[in-house]
């Protein structure tokens, strides 16, 4: 299994509930939806870090 196939735990500014979502998917679009309805955005550049993903991954 790659890394890319995980959840990460997501935090939201506005209702600081954690909740997951998917690597793929934030890979591919960089927002998630928290619960709440509040849209979350991701930065793709820290998440390929903490993962050891390279660019071309």
């Amino acid at each position: 299994m790659n890394a890319e196939d995980f959840d990460v735990e997501l935090t939201c500014p506005t209702c600081s509930r954690h909740f997951q979502a998917g690597v793929t998917e934030l890979l591919a679009r960089p927002i998630a939806t928290c619960p709440c309805g509040q849209p979350v955005q991701v930065d793709v550049a820290a998440l390929r870090e903490s993962l050891g993903l390279d660019e071309g991954d």
